[in-house]
């Protein structure tokens, strides 16, 4: 069971790395969901506070990765359509 986790966990974690670029993978969630698998192997643990802090920080990736072109389109003039 362990080696199926692990081996899940690099999936994720590479899956993750191929989503950052790709628009249409989930990057940061993705790799957050690799780091917990790996939690939960003998072999590596995390300790609370940094899975908050990775927890955290995936979420403001997240939402800066929905929200800022929105920003960014009214900032410079775009248009509704364009916001979309």
């Amino acid at each position: 069971m362990e080696i199926v986790l692990f081996i899940l966990a690099v999936l994720l974690g590479l899956v993750g790395v191929i989503g950052s670029i790709a628009p249409v993978l989930p990057g940061p969630i993705l790799g957050l969901l690799g780091l917990l698998l790996l939690h939960f192997t003998t072999s590596l643990t995390f300790t609370t506070t940094s899975l908050i802090v990775m927890t955290i920080l995936t979420a403001v990736a997240m939402l800066a990765d929905y929200f800022l072109p929105i920003w960014g389109t009214k900032k410079y003039g775009g248009s509704k359509e364009g916001m979309r």
